[in-house]
């Protein structure tokens, strides 16, 4: 009689962190990768792929595991590309013969961090000023400008001061404008400092205040 065997051959990886920065040192994360068979008497030579080696370099394309032993380690290094590229979830696959694929996922935290600053044109206007009399400057500060980006755009007193939702700065671009409009709400309720706010993903968030008289 022949017995079969219904223990699947795989391999196993993990790593010593699940974030790494991407300035962070030349083999700051370790992968460990292990084999679960029952007979380690033969080496076993382990193929090894970064999903995203943009982000994620690893230090061999092959590591062996020796005879008599179920691991072996390898590193892996973050990329600093200069890009403001945001956080990156890498996917490392081990593959051997007769074995199922072992990943390990580490994330790969971008260190490019961009800011807005948010300039108008006059401190003060009036309730009745026609359209295009207050206008804002939106400009990023960032190592790479070359996609565009869409800036979310907010009034802190929307009922005084109102302004669009968003606005694009373009592709190799720093800058972008935008008007204000104020409300003229035929109420007596003084003078009024607004806030307007500009955000966007990865950067920090930019204002300006008018005063609307």
């Amino acid at each position: 009689v022949t017995v079969t065997d219904n223990e699947t051959a795989t391999l196993t990886v993990t790593s010593n962190v699940a974030t790494v920065a991407e300035n962070s040192a030349s083999g700051a994360v370790t992968f460990t990768v292990s084999r679960n068979s029952t007979d380690l008497t033969q080496p076993l030579t382990i193929n090894v792929v970064s999903g995203t080696p943009g982000r994620l370099t690893v230090s061999a394309t092959a590591v062996t595991i020796p005879a008599n032993a179920s691991l072996v380690t390898f590193t892996g290094s973050a990329v600093d590309n200069n890009l403001l590229d945001g956080n990156a979830s890498v996917v490392v696959t081990t593959s051997a013969t007769g074995f199922a694929n072992g990943t390990a996922t580490v994330t790969v935290t971008d260190n490019e961090a961009g800011t807005l600053a948010v300039t108008s044109n006059i401190s003060t206007v009036a309730e009745g000023a026609a359209a295009g009399v207050l206008t804002f400057t939106v400009t990023r500060t960032s190592t790479d400008v070359s996609q565009p980006l869409i800036v979310s755009l907010t009034s802190a007193l929307p009922a005084r001061l109102t302004v669009p939702a968003t606005v694009t700065i373009a592709a190799n671009a720093t800058t972008a404008t935008f008007d204000g409009t104020p409300v003229n709400d035929d109420i007596v309720n003084g003078n009024v400092a607004v806030s307007v706010t500009a955000s966007a993903s990865d950067f920090a968030n930019g204002t300006a205040s008018v005063t609307v008289n």
